[in-house]
C-alpha cells in the first residue's frame, strides 16, 4: 500500500462540568475535528450561556473553532492548523475576557521524523479579574525556535535560560537533573510571566488562586513527538458551584502510514 498522511486536528472552544450543587454537564461548544483524511471543519456557537440553581457559570458572545489539513506539494509537506476563539467570556462575572485564542499549526515534511508545530497567535485579550486587567507574557517565541519534540529535548541539556524557563514552567517536577517528560510527554504552561497581578490573587506560574472562586490554569501546553495540544483556560471551581470549565483547546499532529 502507498504511504499516506493521517492528519488529526481537533478544536473546542469551551465544555466542563458541575459536580455541586447539583451534576451538571456543559456540552463542547464550536467543536471541530478533522478525519483522517483532512480537509476543513469548522463551527460556531452565539450568545452561549449555561446556568445552575448556583446562577450563572458560563456565558460568552461567540464562538468559533476551525480544523484544517492540507497537503502542499511545492514544498513535500503536509499542514494542520486548528483554532479556537472565544468571545466576550464571562465566568461567574468574576472572570472576563473579550477574546482567548489557542492556534496550533503543524508543518510534517516527508522523510521528516516528527513535525514542525507552533502554538504562535495563541493569545489572551483583556482577560480580567474581578475587573483588573491581567497582563500576561506567553512564552510562544521559545516553543517557536524549539517546534520539534527533539529540538525541546536538546535545548533542555544545551540551552540553560530554556532549561530554567522548562524547569520553572513545568506542570510537574521532576528529578534533579532531567526533563520533566511523563508518559511522553512534557506538560508545561506557556506562562513566562504575570505582570502587575491583583494583590487579591495568588501566582504561581501560569496558576491564579482566587478567594471564594477556585483556580485559573493558563495557557497549558502538551507537548509530545508528533502532537501539541494546548488548553488556554482551565477553571477549577472550588466553591459553589464547583466543578471544572475549559475554555479554547486546540489539537495537532499527524503521522505518516504505514
Amino acid at each position: 500500500m502507498a504511504k499516506r498522511y493521517l492528519f488529526h486536528g481537533e478544536a473546542s472552544a469551551a465544555s466542563g462540568s458541575i459536580t455541586s450543587p447539583s451534576q451538571e454537564i456543559i456540552p463542547v461548544q464550536a467543536a471541530a475535528s478533522l478525519p483522517v483524511d483532512g480537509g476543513t471543519a469548522t463551527s460556531r456557537v452565539e450568545k452561549f450561556s449555561h446556568a445552575s440553581a448556583a446562577g450563572n457559570i458560563l456565558a460568552f458572545d461567540a464562538a468559533y473553532c476551525q480544523s484544517l489539513g492540507y497537503h502542499m506539494p511545492e514544498i513535500n509537506a503536509y499542514g494542520t492548523m486548528v483554532t479556537a476563539t472565544v468571545e466576550g467570556l464571562n465566568i461567574l462575572d468574576i472572570v472576563t475576557a473579550s477574546r482567548i485564542v489557542a492556534r496550533v499549526s503543524s508543518r510534517h515534511f516527508v522523510g521528516a521524523g516528527q513535525p514542525n508545530i507552533t502554538v504562535v497567535g495563541s493569545y489572551f485579550e483583556n482577560l480580567r479579574i474581578g475587573g483588573k486587567l491581567i497582563d500576561i507574557d506567553l512564552a510562544t517565541d521559545v516553543f517557536d525556535r524549539y517546534d520539534t519534540f527533539d529540538k525541546v529535548t536538546e535545548a533542555w541539556d544545551k540551552d540553560q535560560p530554556f532549561r530554567e524557563l522548562a524547569a520553572r514552567c513545568s506542570l510537574e517536577p521532576a528529578a534533579s537533573g532531567e526533563i520533566p517528560v511523563f508518559s511522553g510527554a512534557l506538560g508545561c504552561t506557556l506562562v513566562r510571566g504575570i505582570r502587575n497581578p491583583p494583590p487579591d490573587v495568588q501566582v504561581q506560574g501560569g496558576l491564579i488562586t482566587i478567594k471564594q472562586f477556585g483556580t485559573l490554569q493558563l495557557a497549558t501546553l502538551f507537548a509530545r513527538g508528533n502532537q501539541r495540544h494546548l488548553t488556554m483556560l482551565r477553571a477549577e471551581l472550588r466553591t459553589p458551584p464547583s466543578g471544572s470549565l475549559s475554555i479554547s483547546s486546540a489539537t495537532a499532529n499527524g503521522t505518516f502510514w504505514p
